[in-house]
């Protein structure tokens, strides 16, 4: 996170109630109001899970539903999903079983990383924006100004909490959105190998004379060929854009208009195919010469070698599904509120194939009557079978309590 911090004691734009919120909650975390004020956060070990939803801000966030899974179960989990358990009974997505549930995942992560963000007054800039995209995360902010096309990524389960959100408008944003809750985009798939020009044919021998000049020792010789070229290697498959996070919003008094976009993860593109590799040219042919009555004729030039074939494109990445979004704030006038985008993420682009490799080329003719060879064949282009990766679902996605 780069933004600023503008605290000041003696001119809080926080009104004394606010104030008092905003001290209580940093008190909560064990930070000390006073001496802590942003904008880097501090890594919590918390133990236990409902000491992480007091440390989350939501230990009394009702459950929607209650989750299939039992302590019995938790043993085969892997820790990604027994992550998302934990993570869907804090924000209140699904709650656990029973108190022996809770006791099998705290006995499987002992200690449960949160960054705790906490700042009486923060400024976010485009140029120096709020991306949260590591661990578990808590804001507690005092008053959170965006401008000058400020913006707010995030791309893990957090709770934003700030006591005022003032969004001046103007200025350039590289985002089209204020806040954007998304998955991790999956990273593009490697281009195949490209290998390079094959090796050259050796060039053939020149006719000789015998010691005495009126005889021929040997004729001229032909160059070699030239070898083939490698055919490209495949591109490697885009990776699998992330889920979306859990995310709750929670704005005490929201002054402008905000607008918010949920996604899951982009998945990656898929890899392009290598380029074949070139021929290797054809070795010159050996010169012929005069040996007294006898005219050794030249020999011929070796052949190209034959391109290599391109390489196959690869499969785009999928991508993740939309997670789940609570916005929660109060309206500082009737021209404020939030604009909701309950969006989806792209698959991945396939990769292209391959191009073939050129043909080498001909060896020259020998001098004194040697033909040239032939050129090699270019390689052929590499199978397009790459497919582009699958679109993900939308999240679910709460403002004020209205699902949109």
């Amino acid at each position: 996170m780069a933004v600023k911090s503008e605290s000041s004691a003696a001119s809080s734009p926080l009104n004394a109630e606010q104030q008092q919120r905003y001290r209580a909650r940093v008190s909560e975390l064990g930070l000390d109001p006073d001496f802590h004020d942003g904008p880097w956060p501090v890594m919590l070990p918390v133990r236990g899970i409902d000491n992480l939803r007091r440390v989350a801000g939501l230990a009394d966030m009702k459950h929607e539903q209650s989750s299939p899974l039992t302590a019995e179960k938790i043993e085969s989990l892997t820790n990604m999903m027994a992550r998302q358990a934990v993570s869907n009974h804090v924000f209140g997505v699904r709650g656990l079983a029973d108190s022996k549930t809770s006791a099998a995942l705290e006995q499987r992560f002992p200690v449960f990383p949160v960054l705790a963000y906490a700042a009486a007054d923060i400024v976010i800039t485009a140029a120096n924006p709020l991306i949260i995209n590591r661990n578990s995360a808590v804001t507690v902010f005092g008053k959170v100004t965006l401008k000058d096309g400020g913006y707010i990524i995030i791309s893990v389960d957090a709770h934003f909490a700030c006591e005022v959100l003032e969004k001046i408008p103007g200025g350039q944003s590289p985002m089209p959105n204020d806040i954007t809750v998304q998955g991790l985009d999956g990273a593009p798939g490697n281009a195949g190998n490209s290998p390079g020009k094959a090796k050259n044919g050796d060039n053939g021998g020149n006719a000789e004379c015998d010691c005495c000049g009126g005889a021929v020792a040997h004729g001229a010789s032909n160059g070699q060929n030239g070898a083939d070229g490698s055919d490209g290697g495949n591109g490697f498959n885009g990776v699998d854009g992330m889920n979306g996070p859990n995310v709750r919003i929670s704005i005490g008094s929201l002054k402008g208009n905000l607008t918010v976009l949920q996604r899951g993860g982009n998945g990656g593109p898929g890899g392009e195919g290598g380029r074949g590799g070139e021929g290797g040219d054809g070795g010159k042919g050996g010169s012929g010469t005069t040996c007294g009555a006898f005219q050794p004729d030249g020999g011929r030039g070796g052949n190209g070698g034959v391109g290599g074939n391109g390489g196959a494109g690869a499969n785009g990445g999928n991508a993740g599904n939309g997670g789940y979004l609570t916005v929660v704030y109060t309206p500082a006038d009737a021209n404020s509120g939030v604009i909701g985008n309950n969006s989806l993420g792209r698959g991945g682009l396939r990769g292209s194939p391959g191009i073939g490799g050129k043909g080498g080329q001909g060896g020259a003719a020998g001098a004194r009557g040697g033909t040239a060879g032939e050129a090699g064949k270019n390689g052929i282009a590499g199978s397009d079978i790459g497919q582009n990766g699958r679109d993900g679902v939308p999240g679910q996605f709460l403002i004020n309590g209205q699902a949109i």
